[in-house]
């Protein structure tokens, strides 16, 4: 087994704990607390052109979409949304993000500064958006979020810059799967 899958079976297995496995684009059902009506997180693949347009990543080689409905989106920034999603996470599963962050070699910024999310640094804020990212040596990854009324938005954009990239991705993109409706999930309950 090659260590990118014998990683992939370990961070598997640990993601696995926290969120189910679901089958392309479909819903996972999910309970808001106190009575509020039942929230969706779809996950889609590949991520709609709209979202594509709104960054600058060029020819982005893997895109992918969760989507967060219903709730009211404009009670909360994108930033706040981005921040909430991302740095309000449980520690349990921020264990798996930065694990399967050193796996990809990406380079982070500082996490205590309002210019990075989570050692991610903002590209560009808008009224209904925020995109934010950074790079590796094999890859670079940008996240889209974008509010739409009553849903929440976030695309995964990433560019290979090595072609072992298209061997080491596949495996961890089923983690990131997992842990995306996982960190989506904790924001809908934050």
């Amino acid at each position: 087994m090659s260590v990118p899958a014998y990683l992939a079976t370990i961070l598997g297995h640990a993601a696995g704990r926290m969120s189910r496995t679901l089958p392309r684009g479909r819903a996972e059902q999910l309970g808001c607390l106190r009575g509020q009506a039942r929230s969706t997180v779809p996950w889609q693949r590949p991520a709609p052109a709209a979202m594509h347009r709104l960054d600058r990543l060029i020819e982005a080689d893997y895109t992918d979409l969760f989507m967060i409905a219903p709730v009211d989106g404009h009670m909360k920034s994108p930033e706040q949304w981005a921040r909430a999603i991302l740095e309000g996470a449980p520690w349990s599963l921020l264990v798996i993000v930065g694990l399967a962050w050193r796996v990809l070699g990406l380079r982070l910024g500082p996490r205590a500064s309002p210019d990075y999310i989570l050692g991610f640094k903002i590209a560009d804020r808008g009224k209904d958006h925020i995109i934010f990212g950074t790079t590796s040596w094999m890859m670079t990854p940008h996240l889209v979020l974008k509010v739409e009324g009553d849903r929440v938005l976030v695309a995964t954009l990433i560019r290979y810059e090595r072609r072992s990239a298209r061997c080491i991705w596949p495996p961890l993109s089923m983690i990131h799967r997992r842990v995306g409706i996982a960190l989506t999930r904790h924001a809908l309950g934050a």
